[in-house]
């Protein structure tokens, strides 16, 4: 489950992390599709995105692209956060 911000364009949105988190890939504030493909691999798992441009075909592209995935869900929308609901 990543929750939280995104863009379209940019990827996931991160502002605040904590001080042990590697940062390298990190390009201004935004993890890009180009820095999660070469370094995702959850083989058998699904990933559900609730962030603003989690579903863009960059972002499920870096997902999945070395097919060990078993889904990727992400909103193609700007979705509103109080539509989240998951249990």
């Amino acid at each position: 489950m990543i929750a939280g911000h995104g863009d379209v364009a940019e990827g996931f949105w991160l502002d605040r992390y904590a001080d042990f988190i590697d940062t390298l890939m990190l390009r201004g504030e935004y993890l890009p599709a180009e820095a999660i493909e070469p370094v995702v691999d959850l083989p058998g798992c699904t990933v559900i995105a609730t962030s603003c441009g989690g579903g863009s075909a960059a972002i499920g592209r870096a997902f999945t692209q070395n097919g060990r995935i078993n889904a990727y869900i992400g909103s193609r929308v700007h979705p509103g956060g109080e539509i989240h609901v998951l249990s």
